[in-house]
């Protein structure tokens, strides 16, 4: 009877969400508007395609995720764009599309084990782009287009799709502002609907909802955890009209670089003896989310001296430098007119940690608004408290891991960045976005509570 309850302790652990899921539903509190059925049926669309294409990486790379393969597709756009900036300036997103597509091609049609499998993405994609373009008067077109979307996801989004990312650089909407999650959008509204003319449609983000069910079902591995952090992920998304709009219905940048960050350490950590020639891809990869958005890009220093005094990532974490030596070495040749790092330039760094650590014009009392804020969405704070509490418990019993211990060590960065960011340089500024930047480490809580229950348990 102890045994049986213990196995399924994880079902009660969700009935709090489930009742609290159904009263909202019950009282008409619960918003469907973002799930409307053409919009799902295409954003799964664009998600089997990217399976597909993540499915060929894994048959290459036995090891890796199929997570990771759609990942690295993604931003392979991105970095033979850049790549080619340095010889070419009139080079655009199409053109990169094709010439980027080809080589994917090329690599696996040279792989024997897969060569006639890649027949599959084929047939996935122009049916996906003939369906979507078929029925595109019925899915959600330009919504939820305000605040940060508005000013500078949706323009950035729409210059490099029609004239090019270099354009969007030198001709910016905010400048300094980086724009590689503007161009991740580019690209997956380009695999989608490759049409002239950019529009936000809302399948192109709800195919998150779809890509970040796969990522919980790699990184668990059993079935019932499967489950258990499928159902809870879906319960909180689909109870909260503000998780909507961050995840699954708008250009919000939160929805990608979690899931980007949390998607490729849990495939480092997955392998066990690490070829150096995967982990090198992996840190490769890695090293692009130092350009996604505010915070993140500090996580990339970060782990680059926590990899470097780690024996078994020593080497392969140089590779963690490329991305910012690349960005750098941009902003010296092709975008050397256009001023950079916006938010820093927003602040006199010196001045900020002097009154930190001289506790000197700090509004403190902004910690307890952004909690207050925090506080009002009860189902993620029970989620949260879940997260916190088995990770204590595993650290208790002696059975933590690197790898959660890297994952709460960085959560808890992430906050205390946020925090003190918001009571000193920007003590003035509203307080609702700092919110936004904690829920950027989702993928990354569901990880912590996967892999923190799975070393209590062993199946």
């Amino acid at each position: 009877m102890i045994k049986h309850l213990k196995a399924n302790y994880l079902y009660f652990l969700l009935l709090p969400l489930v009742f609290n899921f159904l009263s909202n539903l019950f009282n008409g509190k619960i918003s469907m508007e973002n799930f409307q059925i053409y919009d799902v049926i295409s954003s799964i669309l664009i998600f089997l395609f990217l399976y597909s294409v993540g499915f060929c990486f894994k048959l290459v790379y036995k090891k890796m995720t199929i997570t990771f393969g759609i990942i690295t597709y993604l931003f392979s756009f991105f970095i033979l764009e850049t790549l080619i900036l340095f010889f070419y300036s009139e080079i655009n997103l199409h053109t990169t599309f094709i010439i980027m597509n080809l080589i994917w091609l090329l690599f696996y049609l040279k792989t024997k084990s897969i060569n006639k499998i890649i027949v599959l993405p084929i047939l996935l994609y122009f049916s996906m782009t003939y369906l979507n373009n078929s029925f595109i008067d019925f899915m959600t077109i330009n919504t939820n287009i305000e605040g940060d979307v508005k000013d500078v996801f949706f323009p950035n989004t729409l210059n490099i799709y029609e004239i090019s990312y270099s354009w969007s650089i030198l001709n910016p909407t905010m400048a300094g502002y980086p724009q590689f999650m503007s161009y991740i959008d580019a690209v997956i509204y380009k695999i989608a609907f490759g049409v002239e003319n950019y529009s936000y449609i809302k399948s192109t983000s709800l195919v998150f909802f779809w890509l970040n069910l796969l990522l919980f079902t790699e990184a668990a591995k059993s079935k019932k955890l499967k489950f258990f952090v499928g159902a809870v992920f879906s319960l909180l998304i689909i109870n909260s009209g503000w998780l909507q709009f961050l995840f699954v219905a708008s250009l919000m940048s939160e929805r990608m670089a979690g899931y980007f960050l949390a998607g490729i350490l849990f495939t480092l950590f997955k392998i066990k003896n690490l070829p150096s020639h995967d982990a090198s891809i992996i840190f490769f990869i890695l090293s692009f989310i130092y350009i996604t958005k505010q915070f993140f890009s500090i996580m990339i220093p970060v782990l680059f001296i926590i990899f470097l005094f780690t024996k078994s990532y020593r080497r392969e974490s140089l590779f963690l430098l490329i991305s910012p030596l690349l960005n750098e070495l941009s902003y010296r040749t092709y975008f050397a007119q256009v001023p950079r790092d916006h938010h820093i330039r927003q602040i006199d760094i010196l001045d900020t940690i002097q009154d930190i650590f001289l506790l000197r014009d700090l509004k403190l009392g902004n910690i307890n608004t952004i909690l207050k804020n925090l506080l009002i969405d009860t189902p993620f704070i029970y989620f949260l408290i879940l997260v916190i509490s088995i990770y204590f418990i595993n650290l208790y019993k002696g059975k933590s891991s690197f790898e959660t211990n890297l994952y709460f060590f960085l959560s808890v960065l992430n906050l205390q960045l946020i925090l003190l960011l918001y009571i000193s340089a920007w003590r003035n500024m509203e307080l609702d976005s700092p919110t936004r930047y904690i829920y950027s480490f989702f993928a990354i809580y569901f990880l912590i509570f996967s892999k923190s229950y799975e070393k209590l348990h062993r199946y």
